[in-house]
C-alpha cells in the first residue's frame, strides 16, 4: 500500500501549497512544510537532507507499511532548490504525526516563483512584496527614519501655517 499524505492547511503566504508539502517565503527566507503520517513520532523515524540545491525527506517504511524491514526507507518529498540556499543557516524540526518543518536562508534576496523545480510557478505580481522594516539594513533604516521624520516636520509646518491663516481671518 503506497503512502498517502493527509492534507493539511497550512501557511502558504506568497507561496503555495500542494497534496504533500506546503511552502511559504519572504525575501530572505523558505519555509516548507512536508506532511508526514500520524504514525511518526520519533525524528528517528526520518531522514532530511539538505543540500544547497536540494531536499530529501525520507520516512521508516515500517511507520507505513506492515511487515516491512526497519532499514527500510520511502521519500516523501524530495526535489531540486529553484536557487541555491544558504546550507549552513537551514534548519528542520518535527512537529509528531503532522509535519517536518523546513527552514531555508536563501543566498540572494528575491522572490521564488517555485520553491523545486518542476512546481507550477506563482504568479509574482500577485505577491505580497513589502519588506519588514526589520529586514532593511541599518544604512536603509535610517535612511526611512529620516524620511518619515521629514513627512512629519512638513505635515506640522503645513498645519501651523494653516492654524496662522485661519487666526487672520
Amino acid at each position: 500500500m503506497d503512502y498517502v499524505p493527509p492534507l493539511q492547511v497550512a501557511d502558504s503566504y506568497n507561496g503555495a501549497s500542494h497534496d504533500n508539502f506546503t511552502w511559504s517565503q519572504s525575501i530572505n527566507d523558505l519555509d516548507v512544510l512536508v506532511n508526514i503520517p500520524d504514525s511518526l513520532t520519533s525524528p528517528g523515524d526520518l531522514k532530511v537532507q539538505i543540500s544547497v540545491k536540494k531536499i530529501k525527506v525520507e520516512i521508516r517504511k515500517n511507520l507505513l507499511e506492515a511487515d516491512v524491514d526497519t532499514d527500510e526507507w520511502s521519500v516523501t518529498f524530495e526535489g531540486h532548490l529553484t536557487f541555491p540556499i544558504k546550507l549552513h543557516e537551514s534548519l528542520w524540526s518535527l512537529l509528531p504525526g503532522k509535519f517536518v518543518h523546513i527552514h531555508l536562508e536563501k543566498v540572494s534576496e528575491r522572490w521564488w516563483e517555485a520553491l523545486i523545480i518542476g512546481e507550477p510557478k506563482i504568479q509574482l505580481d500577485k505577491m505580497d512584496c513589502s519588506k519588514d522594516f526589520s529586514d532593511l539594513g541599518e544604512e536603509e533604516q535610517m535612511k526611512l527614519q529620516e524620511m518619515m521624520w521629514k513627512e512629519v516636520k512638513k505635515f506640522s509646518e503645513l498645519n501651523n501655517y494653516n492654524n496662522a491663516i485661519k487666526k487672520k481671518e
